[in-house]
């Protein structure tokens, strides 16, 4: 659970892991899919990062989990990776801080950058290690059934959604099955379901996907 401000074992563990000592710790209280501990830090230097911090597990495998994705894939899809500690008791991961990105609805008239980032994203091999993915339920399935949040976002009419929506739903499947371990099968079919949540932010024209673990977002909370 987060608190006001780090243990200051802690503390000195995250300003060694970012080479940097903080000023502020802001906690970041909802959002997201765990329980580890999360702050917006601020430093003396006016620099901002957002960080997370795991001792116990499962919490601590997961985030060591996040922690190798950022050190292996490089993408502007991605929070750009500022610092990570694993010493075998903590697991400290702090990544670019998003909280002044634009979290759409409503999204830019062009919306063609979102588009490159999915190419980028099919574009990127999957880091070694990662567990399989079994995907208990189709994303579009639930939107199928449930489409009212997604039309909300006036990205298509309900009429097209409703032609095209079993084609997506086998499609997702055919992905899943071919490449359950995949990083980009998976972190694809996270940015599209992102879309559909209102979870893909907009910093600039780059887009980045809010996804699960790392990057889920809710509207208490913009962190995962």
């Amino acid at each position: 659970m987060t608190t006001d401000s780090p243990t200051p074992a802690l503390a000195e563990a995250i300003n060694g892991a970012l080479g940097k000592d903080a000023a502020n710790w802001e906690p970041v209280v909802g959002g997201g899919y765990t329980r580890q501990a999360k702050w917006r830090v601020h430093f003396a230097d006016g620099s901002t990062a957002f960080v997370k911090a795991a001792r116990e597990e499962p919490y601590s495998s997961a985030l060591r989990r996040e922690v190798g994705v950022y050190k292996s894939v490089d993408g502007s899809f991605l929070p750009r990776l500022i610092g990570a500690l694993d010493d075998g008791a903590i697991v400290v991961l702090a990544v670019e801080d998003l909280a002044d990105a634009h979290w759409p609805p409503p999204y830019p008239g062009d919306v063609r950058p979102l588009f490159e980032a999915l190419d980028a994203v099919a574009a990127t091999p999957a880091p070694e290690g990662l567990r399989v993915w079994s995907v208990a339920r189709s994303n579009w399935r639930e939107i199928a059934e449930n489409p009212e949040p997604f039309l909300a976002l006036a990205l298509c009419s309900g009429a097209w959604l409703e032609q095209v929506a079993e084609s997506l739903v086998e499609a997702e499947s055919r992905a899943h099955g071919r490449a359950t371990t995949s990083f980009t099968t998976t972190f694809t079919a996270e940015m599209c379901a992102s879309l559909a949540r209102e979870r893909c932010l907009l910093t600039g024209t780059r887009p980045v996907a809010a996804t699960a673990g790392s990057m889920s977002h809710s509207r208490s909370s913009k962190y995962g």
